[in-house]
C-alpha cells in the first residue's frame, strides 16, 4: 500500500500533521494523503505500531514521538520505568523518531489522569522539579531533542494559567527543551476561565517554540469548551495563529512546524475539509513568509518609530521658529523639504540632534546640535 503526498511549501515555517487512520486506509479511494514535500507527522505509541504493521507503507522522513500521558511529574522510579519503556519501544521499530514531544501534565493517578486522560499541571515547585528531572533523563537516554506541550484546558483562574506558564518557561530554560504551543489548548483554557486569550500570548517564551498545534474545539452542554480533534480548526484558533504570525512572535532562526491535529478516524469521510485546513494553514505561513521578505529591509529595532519622531521634531521646530515655514515657501522650497535637507546636513556633519544643548554634558556638545538653533542657522544660509 502506497501513501500519496500533497505538496506544501517547506521553509523555516512548515506544515505537518498528526497521525490519522485515514493515512493507512486500505481503500486507495478513501486514503488520505500525507501533506508536504517532506512530510512531518506526530505518532503516539499505538499509531507508531499501526504504521509499521502494514506492508508497503513508506518510511516517514521525519516524525516526532508524541506522548500525551507520561510520568513527567511523578517520582524517580516511575519516571525511570517510563523512559525504559520508551527505549524498548524504539528498539523494536524500523522508523525512528527525530524528536520526542511530551505533554506537561500532573500525576497520571490524579484528577483527569485517573480517567486515562490528562491530569492538571499546577506548576508547583515539586512538579516543576520533577518535570526537569524527567525531561533531562529522557533527553540523555534517548539522545533526541525533547519538547514539551501545554495541555491544561480547565484552569480555575488567570493566576493558575500564568503560574503554569511561568513554570513551563523555567522548565524549558532549565532543560533546553523546545516548546510546543497548542493554540487550541490555549484558547480553550482562556475562554473556559473567562480570560482574554490574547493576554496569555505574553506569557509564552516564544524564543523556545518549535511547534504550533491547531485543532478543533467542541462545546459541551454546559458551555465548557473541550479539545476536538474530530472538528475543523476553530476560528478562534485561526485568529490566534494570525496574531502569532502577524505580530512576529515566532523567531525565524529555527524551524517551526505548524501541526494540524486532525487525528480522528472520521476525517476519512471528510477529506475536503481535512485538506482545506492544511491548505489554510499553509496559506497563513505563505503570507507570513511574504511579509518577512517584504520587511527584510526594515530598520533596526532602535529605528522603529523614526518617521513619527522626525515628523514631531519638524512640527516642534515650526512652532519654535515663527515665520520659517512661510519664508521657505516664498523662496520655492517647502518647509518639509527644507527640514529634510537640514537633517541630511546634520547627518553629513556626523552630529546628532538634541532639543536643547543644556540636556547633555558639556563634553558631549561638540557632537550635537540644538534643533531650533541649528535649523535656523541652516535656513538663513540656505534661503538668503
Amino acid at each position: 500500500m502506497q501513501a500519496t503526498v500533497q505538496p506544501v511549501r517547506d521553509d523555516l515555517l512548515r506544515v505537518g500533521g498528526a497521525f490519522t487512520p485515514g493515512l493507512i486506509d486500505p481503500d486507495p479511494a478513501r486514503r488520505l494523503a500525507l501533506v508536504g514535500e517532506s512530510p512531518f507527522l506526530e505518532f503516539g505509541f499505538n499509531e507508531w505500531r499501526k504504521w509499521e504493521s502494514l506492508d508497503g507503507v513508506p518510511a516517514i522522513p521525519e516524525f516526532s514521538l508524541h506522548l500525551g500521558r507520561t510520568a513527567i511529574c511523578e517520582g524517580p522510579r516511575e519516571q525511570a520505568r517510563y523512559i525504559d519503556y520508551v527505549m524498548e519501544q524504539s528498539a523494536t521499530r524500523r522508523n525512528k523518531p527525530t524528536s520526542i514531544g511530551v505533554h506537561v501534565t500532573g500525576d497520571r493517578a490524579l484528577g483527569g489522569g485517573s480517567f486515562g486522560l490528562h491530569s492538571y499541571f499546577t506548576g508547583t515547585k515539586e512538579e516543576e522539579q520533577r518535570a526537569v528531572r524527567f525531561l533531562t533523563d529522557l533527553h540523555e537516554t534517548s539522545g533526541l531533542p525533547v519538547w514539551v506541550e501545554n495541555a491544561n484546558c480547565y484552569s480555575a483562574s488567570a493566576r493558575g494559567i500564568l503560574d503554569a506558564w511561568q513554570a513551563v518557561t523555567r522548565i524549558c530554560e532549565n532543560t533546553g527543551s523546545g516548546l510546543i504551543v497548542d493554540l487550541a489548548h490555549l484558547y480553550i483554557d482562556a475562554v473556559n476561565c473567562g480570560v482574554p486569550v490574547e493576554v496569555l500570548l505574553g506569557a509564552i517564551p516564544w524564543s523556545q517554540v518549535v511547534e504550533l498545534h491547531l485543532s478543533g474545539v467542541r462545546t459541551g452542554r454546559d458551555g465548557t469548551l473541550h479539545d476536538g480533534h474530530s472538528e475543523a480548526v476553530h476560528e478562534g484558533v485561526w485568529s490566534l495563529l494570525d496574531t502569532v504570525l502577524s505580530q512576529r512572535l515566532i523567531t525565524e532562526t529555527e524551524p517551526v512546524t505548524v501541526i494540524v491535529e486532525h487525528a480522528d478516524i472520521t476525517w476519512t469521510e471528510r477529506a475536503d475539509q481535512y485538506y482545506a485546513d492544511f491548505a489554510r494553514a499553509a496559506s497563513f505561513l505563505e503570507r507570513h513568509q511574504q511579509a518577512g521578505i517584504a520587511g527584510a529591509k526594515d530598520a533596526e529595532p532602535h529605528d522603529y518609530g523614526v518617521p513619527y519622531c522626525r515628523a514631531y521634531l519638524r512640527q516642534l521646530c515650526k512652532g519654535w521658529i515663527p515665520g520659517l515655514a512661510e519664508a521657505s515657501e516664498q523662496r520655492g522650497l517647502s518647509y518639509v523639504e527644507l527640514f529634510d535637507q537640514w537633517v541630511a546636513d546634520v547627518r553629513a556633519r556626523g552630529k546628532r540632534i538634541v532639543l536643547n544643548l543644556d540636556e547633555i554634558p558639556p563634553a558631549e556638545r561638540h557632537g550635537a546640535v540644538s534643533a531650533p538653533q541649528d535649523l535656523l542657522a541652516y535656513a538663513k544660509e540656505k534661503l538668503r
